[in-house]
């Protein structure tokens, strides 16, 4: 019963918080996962997920491993589009060994990625959802491209990304950095949860049940990142955040710059947000 209780806890908090469609963009990797795995059991409002490159290989690569996680779910409702690689995506040691362990994840389960077609049209597919919310867990490739085409209307927008000024270029941002430029221009209502932010809020391993539990059990640094994004994203005020003047150079390292962003600089309560995770969890299929 009390775990119910959280569950529509949960539910009743983010319908009240906001009833926008909730588009998300991803590249698909392990924290992607727990974070689409999170959202699928707490977001009704979890329309649409469109898929880049990055953590994973290809975006019909991502798109058949999120439609599989979210058939897991139960959320069949949700649409998954593949949409366009990241231009450069640096090939670095815990990449290579995070995409053969998902692979290995998938296999051991006898969890096949889901086949296409996956259509490639996101800003059409957005678009037909009226205004909408946004969360971005990957390179911005999808995103930047969609906003330049003014076909889709963002009211709000989180994005896991980018580092404090003055640090090495964070992963996402580094994939397409014209495409961080142009959304960190751009992007109305856009906040960072970048990756000091997400270092410093690391949750250790705590033992969850069903699909999240694997996902973070397979991958240390599973609830690290991109489920942090999410978080915020699903419960407002769950960061402390501040106004701030970025950009973004050729590189992909925040610097400052003109546009005006919003910040989060801490997780404030790190309890709420495994009690968050453990919820989610449990109310997952088993």
């Amino acid at each position: 019963m009390r775990k119910l209780l959280r569950s529509l806890t949960i539910a009743v908090t983010s319908s009240m918080t906001a009833k926008r469609p909730l588009w998300v963009d991803t590249d698909a990797g392990f924290d992607d996962l727990v974070a689409l795995s999170a959202l699928a059991a707490t977001e009704r409002r979890l329309a649409i997920v469109s898929c880049t490159s990055g953590a994973c290989e290809t975006p019909e690569a991502g798109a058949g491993r999120v439609r599989t996680i979210l058939n897991a779910c139960g959320r069949s409702d949700v649409t998954v589009v593949a949409g366009a690689s990241a231009p450069r995506v640096p090939i670095k040691p815990w990449l290579t060994d995070a995409q053969k362990m998902l692979l290995r994840w998938f296999a051991d389960r006898s969890l096949g990625a889901a086949s296409g077609p996956f259509d490639g049209d996101v800003g059409g597919a957005v678009a037909a959802l009226g205004a909408v919310d946004l969360l971005c867990l990957g390179p911005l490739t999808n995103v930047a491209a969609v906003l330049a085409s003014g076909r889709v209307t963002v009211e709000t927008a989180i994005a896991m990304g980018g580092d404090a000024p003055g640090r090495e270029p964070e992963f996402n941002f580094a994939c397409d950095p014209a495409a961080a430029a142009a959304v960190v221009k751009t992007c109305p209502s856009l906040t960072l949860v970048g990756l000091d932010c997400c270092t410093d809020a690391f949750a250790e391993s705590t033992e969850l049940p069903g699909v999240i539990g694997s996902l973070c059990s397979a991958d240390a640094c599973a609830a690290r990142f991109d489920p942090l994004a999410a978080f915020c994203a699903s419960r407002e005020g769950s960061f402390e955040i501040r106004d701030v003047s970025y950009g973004v150079d050729a590189a992909g390292r925040v610097v400052g710059g003109e546009s005006r962003v919003r910040a989060a600089t801490r997780l404030v309560d790190r309890e709420a947000y495994l009690e968050w995770l453990r919820t989610a969890a449990a109310a997952l299929p088993s």
